[in-house]
């Protein structure tokens, strides 16, 4: 997911999330200048489907020509440029792991920013695609998680079942 920041008229930062395993890029978001959740929730700005990240695990925070991040939880790490950290100024070009996904910060001008109609049909139709990409990435990961729900309501029906059964075998 490549996420571009506006924090100012003359910058923009630029945030792209690439799967570990191929480094392909899946989309591309802006978000405002403020505060932003990473995590597996459905309130966050970068959302994470992946079952090994909590639903709320880090921010970024963007002002005054600055990227701040921050873990709010401790696992699974946060490495910048491969080494673990809580909190950091990012820079131009700092590479973050959270998990299996990747993020590379970049700060660009605004100048050189492509406006949607000035592109191509060509680069129009690659950013519908890498749109359905994500949109195919939330839904499998919202049938994932409705799925893993739903196996546990039935573990948990099936266990208070049993607790009953054994509760009246006893009593009878």
């Amino acid at each position: 997911m490549a996420i571009v920041c506006r924090n100012s008229i003359s910058q923009l930062f630029q945030i792209e999330l690439r799967g570990c395993r191929s480094n392909k890029l899946l989309a591309k978001r802006r978000l405002p200048a403020g505060r932003h959740l990473i995590g597996s929730g459905r309130n966050c700005a970068i959302r994470l489907n992946d079952a090994a990240i909590p639903p709320i695990h880090s921010q970024i925070s963007v002002a005054e020509n600055e990227l701040y991040l921050e873990a709010i939880e401790p696992r699974p790490h946060v490495l910048l440029a491969g080494k673990v950290t809580n909190e950091a100024l990012l820079q131009d070009g700092d590479r973050l792991t959270i998990g299996d996904h990747e993020f590379q910060f970049s700060q660009v001008n605004c100048k050189s920013e492509t406006a949607d109609n000035d592109r191509t049909v060509s680069e129009l139709v690659d950013l519908l695609e890498q749109e359905f990409l994500l949109i195919d990435h939330l839904e499998a990961g919202r049938r994932e998680g409705a799925d893993a729900l739903l196996d546990a309501v039935l573990e948990h029906a099936n266990s208070m079942l049993d607790k009953i059964a054994t509760e009246q075998s006893s009593l009878g």
